[in-house]
């Protein structure tokens, strides 16, 4: 591993420890990424932001820890944000 990937790598693994994974709803989601509700469903069919989790219930679950993840590649410039 390079000096580069290894900083990256140390620098998302303390990004996801500091945050606890939790569920979160839609519009907390949207109220994180700034997202237009129509940007944001055309992002997650087209595989550009994470899935939401197995429909436990009726309401559509996305992991804290995999959306703030996407915004610190989107904040850091990575091509790789989904």
């Amino acid at each position: 591993m390079s000096g580069g990937c290894q900083h990256e790598a140390k620098m998302q693994s303390e990004n996801t420890a500091i945050v606890p994974d939790r569920l979160i709803r839609r519009d907390e989601v949207l109220l994180r990424t700034g997202l237009r509700r129509t940007r944001f469903q055309e992002m997650v069919k087209k595989g550009q932001f994470p899935q939401p989790l197995p429909n436990i219930t009726r309401a559509r679950l996305w992991s804290e820890r995999a959306v703030v993840g996407w915004i610190h590649a989107i904040v850091n410039g990575s091509s790789e944000a989904a």
